[in-house]
């Protein structure tokens, strides 16, 4: 695997990373033996968009054993009510959804902090 540096970080990421979006919904060993591949192979850069408790659960399986091998990525806006994926400004929310994150996956931080739902400036202002 090769890797470049992520901007100003002085992260190193894997050319070759995983969106983690399309895995939503499959079934939990498959995720994991995914997930463990990926890493086996030297992918270190999980873009993690959904905040689903259960879709959380699957990545984590597959992350915990090697997390000191990997960054993650959060959605700061990345929302879900009943079930469903919705967006969303609020600061309680999304601190309640990180702290959710940070819970599953088993770990005391996320790597990256993307803000997400901003395409505006008025959109950065907040709620």
């Amino acid at each position: 695997m090769q890797y470049r540096q992520l901007g100003k970080t002085g992260s190193e990421i894997s050319e070759i990373s995983i969106g983690t979006e399309w895995l939503y919904k499959k079934k939990q060993e498959d995720v994991k033996v995914l997930v463990e591949e990926a890493i086996g192979r030297g992918v270190n850069y999980f873009d993690i968009i959904f905040n689903f408790e259960p879709f959380l659960e699957q990545i984590s399986s597959g992350i915990k054993s090697s997390r000191d091998k990997v960054l993650l990525t959060h959605h700061l806006g990345s929302s879900e009510y009943k079930g469903k994926y919705r967006k969303t400004r609020s600061t309680g929310e999304c601190t309640k959804n990180l702290e959710r994150f940070l819970k599953i996956m088993e770990t005391d931080h996320t790597d990256i902090l993307f803000v997400h739902f901003v395409a505006t400036r008025k959109d950065s202002e907040g709620s």
